[in-house]
């Protein structure tokens, strides 16, 4: 008889006991994350539309826009153009050979060309919110050589570096 209610008790026991509790650990885990600088930049047509016979310097314009990540430090530069002749702008004819020189500057007075020599004659600055846009002001001016009719083009490559 005992030994029955030994087992009867001992199971009791261990049932009020529990059962027995795993045991924890922690740990943490580091987070982070590295933006790197970038930008992008797009460019509208630089379009001159010269008047009839005229002699007087035709001015254009065409707008750069930059889209960078915040604070980024950007410089725009301008190459001379698939039909530079030492250097010096110049449009060439559709169907021939004629050049038809022409120049880009910074500014509106015509006074700083726009060019590719970093710190010299480009644009520098920074994006504080990501975005920057610049006027390029094109002028044909007004002692060009005479040229035939027809339609001149380039293209100049704008490099923005971060």
């Amino acid at each position: 008889m005992l030994k029955n209610s030994c087992y009867g008790i001992c199971s009791l026991i261990l049932l009020i006991s529990g059962t027995a509790q795993a045991g924890v650990s922690t740990s943490s885990m580091p987070v982070s994350a590295t933006i790197l600088e970038n930008c992008t930049v797009v460019a509208t047509p630089l379009v001159f539309t010269p008047p009839q016979g005229g002699t007087a310097a035709v001015d254009s314009t065409s707008t750069i826009t930059l889209a960078c990540t915040p604070n980024a430090d950007f410089d725009v530069a301008l190459n001379a153009g698939a039909n530079a002749i030492g250097g010096a702008r110049h449009m060439k004819i559709a169907a021939g050979t004629e050049l038809l020189p022409y120049e880009i500057y910074q500014d509106s007075a015509h006074t700083q060309i726009w060019g590719s020599n970093a710190g010299t004659n480009t644009r520098q600055g920074t994006a504080p919110t990501g975005g920057a846009t610049f006027t390029a002001f094109g002028r044909i001016a007004a002692d060009r050589p005479a040229v035939s009719a027809g339609t001149y083009a380039d293209t100049v490559t704008v490099t923005v570096t971060f």
